[in-house]
């Protein structure tokens, strides 16, 4: 889930809505013990581009399945989930207190954030019924 600042820049009035399927490969999960995947993960949402300010706020939701360990006999469990969530990306070098994203040759990944978000809302423990 990447965009180029110039084809922001193109949409009309600089806003744009998204709807993606994204995929996330079993190796990012090798070393972590408290998900084993994530399946049929979904974004949607939109983005709106501040050309006074260079940034660009990005406002969405995700929803899929995590695979968890079982707390008990450590067999995968489907974890339904949906979270709303938002972030602002930087097309300038950001001050150390600000909450922004810098960008990166002008190109806005999403990606990394959305992963981030899940891995955020992992559960502490589940039981397979």
């Amino acid at each position: 889930m990447k965009w180029n600042l110039q084809w922001i820049i193109k949409q009309k009035d600089g806003r744009f809505h998204f709807d993606e399927t994204l995929n996330f490969p079993p190796e990012m999960f090798h070393n972590l013990s408290q998900i084993n995947g994530l399946k049929d993960i979904h974004v949607e949402g939109e983005g709106r581009l501040d050309t006074r300010n260079h940034q660009l706020y990005v406002d969405f939701q995700i929803h899929g399945l995590m695979i968890l360990p079982c707390a008990i006999s450590l067999e995968d469990v489907d974890y339904p989930f949906e979270i709303e969530s938002s972030a602002i990306f930087a097309f300038y070098k950001p001050q150390e207190d600000e909450e922004v994203i810098e960008v990166k040759r002008n190109t806005v990944d999403l990606t990394p954030v959305v992963f981030q978000e899940i891995m955020m809302e992992v559960p502490m423990r589940v039981v397979k019924e």
